[in-house]
């Protein structure tokens, strides 16, 4: 009995804690994925809907040659995509001064934030969201998931 109670308690205290605004500031992509949430894992259901409404896909110049990209080069809007990244379709928005390492693999729909850094080995596998000045490390893998600004995903994560 004392067990149930105990657990009881404890997941009731749980649900009013993992509140999205006990979380997160006021930045504009936390209210956008978290508004009406009432937990802070609601904010996943909103990924796919917020990528379908914002993402401009940047990527179709470097991917003539195939899913290899073939050399290093600069996008209009000065990110950078280094030679043997991969990049799996074509809704993919890589922001301005972000850089892509080799090695990285990158699947659609996904839409990196300007400044952001994703690094060899990485694994970006589809509806991502990773906000500005963010660091997805050295064999990290995201699947539908979002970093907020300024997060760091290091190595291995």
């Amino acid at each position: 009995m004392y067990y149930y109670l105990t657990r009881a308690l404890f997941f009731g205290i749980l649900r009013r804690m993992l509140k999205p605004k006990d979380f997160f500031n006021d930045s504009a992509l936390a209210s956008v994925l978290f508004e009406g949430s009432e937990h802070v894992w609601d904010g996943l259901k909103n990924i796919e809907s917020y990528i379908s409404g914002h993402l401009k896909a940047n990527v179709s110049e470097i991917k003539r040659a195939g899913t290899v990209v073939a050399e290093t080069t600069v996008l209009d809007n000065g990110a950078t995509v280094h030679e043997g990244a991969y990049i799996i379709g074509e809704r993919v928005e890589v922001g301005a001064e972000s850089v892509i390492e080799p090695g990285a693999c990158i699947k659609e729909p996904a839409i990196i934030g300007p400044r952001s850094q994703v690094r060899h080995g990485a694994y970006i596998r589809g509806n991502v969201l990773i906000g500005p000045d963010c660091v997805l490390g050295h064999a990290s893998e995201l699947k539908n998931s979002a970093l907020l600004g300024g997060s760091k995903a290091g190595h291995f994560a």
